[in-house]
């Protein structure tokens, strides 16, 4: 470790939360230091990003405290080895964490440039909630509140994606319990038509282990947390049916869990699926007609899919006042045949001897 003993490395104070930049080149180290004083606080969470312009470099990060961290003695190390990563982690939690310096040295690669930002905020959190939340105080410890569109994990770090029916979503899902989450908004109309939410997630390629499904509403599902999970064992088809009666909760989340060594595609899809034939939004089924659609104000038909007064039913009415018009012509004729038929005097304009005739047989 020549920069240590020949004073050559860089050493520059920094303050939590705040981002910095460094560049190194060839092997050469750079120290950064941070002085922690808060006796209370449960984690020292460091990020390294690679700057795009120097994609080959395989840097080793270390942290130590009160002194020079080396290979040999630190208290956490991350390196790379033959793949350029793009982002490195260090934490360092309570109670390993306490007051004093705490040294973090960035050694670069043989012949390389090495760009890179470095930031280590001191947390309350796990990982000060990612950025994507913020931390809440509470006993016996502080805990994220995840921003909308985060969470499942105890960091806010994992993004929900919103799923909409018969629109497949394509994720990879980490390795060794790794996992996704997806939310669902059940319209109003869907939660009173006795009609049940499917979820399915299908894993892409072969599968050393299964992937499993979990439900909740309102929350996150967890392993020891959830309303439903997957038939078991697992396998690469995961399936969980919410039935209409839960369906009063407006919100449902749905995480997929991989338990695989490798990291895996899963393609996971959602749809509404029961007896009611209604079309969503344009009617409803009811408990005692659960066939029957009660359309609402603007729609007809036995799904509530026609438009009332749309053309397809104005050609209806026109088509019933045609006939009409046609059957009454008809009529008619056929009475005007018959009078002429029967007295063939009254279609004789002029005659003198209707009115005699007519007398004749009233008096």
């Amino acid at each position: 470790m020549t920069n240590i003993v020949d004073c050559s490395a860089s050493v520059a104070d920094i303050q939590s939360g705040t981002t910095y930049q460094g560049n190194l080149r060839g092997t050469q180290f750079q120290y950064w230091r941070l002085f922690v004083n808060d006796s209370q606080a449960q984690q020292l969470f460091v990020e390294v990003d690679r700057n795009a312009r120097t994609p080959a470099a395989l840097p080793t990060i270390m942290i130590q405290k009160d002194g020079w961290p080396t290979e040999e003695t630190n208290l956490g190390i991350v390196r790379d080895i033959n793949t350029p990563s793009q982002h490195w982690e260090l934490i360092v939690n309570s109670p390993t964490l306490t007051s004093g310096d705490w040294i973090i040295g960035v050694q670069g690669s043989l012949d390389q440039l090495f760009n890179y930002t470095i930031m280590a905020p001191i947390c309350d959190c796990p990982r000060c909630c990612s950025g994507n939340g913020y931390c809440q105080d509470a006993l016996p410890r502080d805990y994220c509140v995840c921003n909308p569109g985060y969470g499942g994990t105890a960091d806010c770090s994992n993004p929900t994606v919103e799923l909409t029916p018969l629109t497949p979503i394509n994720l990879t899902v980490d390795a060794h319990g790794g996992s996704r989450f997806f939310r669902v908004d059940v319209p109003n109309d869907v939660a009173i038509a006795h009609t049940d939410l499917y979820v399915g997630a299908v894993r892409q390629g072969a599968a050393d282990d299964g992937i499993r499904l979990y439900a909740a509403p309102g929350r996150f599902p967890t392993e020891s947390d959830y309303w439903y999970i997957s038939q078991l064992p697992d396998g690469p088809n995961a399936r969980i049916v919410v039935p209409h009666a839960d369906l009063y909760q407006a919100i449902w989340y749905f995480g997929v869990f991989n338990y695989a060594s490798t990291s895996v595609a899963v393609v996971t899809q959602m749809d509404y699926e029961g007896w009611c034939p209604c079309v969503s939004g344009q009617g409803t089924c009811t408990e005692a007609s659960p066939t029957v659609c009660s359309c609402k104000s603007g729609w007809q038909g036995a799904a509530c899919d026609v438009k009332t007064g749309s053309s397809g039913t104005d050609g209806v009415e026109v088509g019933a006042v045609v006939a009409m018009v046609f059957i009454f012509l008809g009529v008619g004729f056929l009475f005007g045949v018959f009078i002429k038929h029967k007295k063939p005097g009254l279609c004789e304009r002029g005659s003198p001897d209707v009115h005699d005739s007519i007398t004749n047989e009233e008096l």
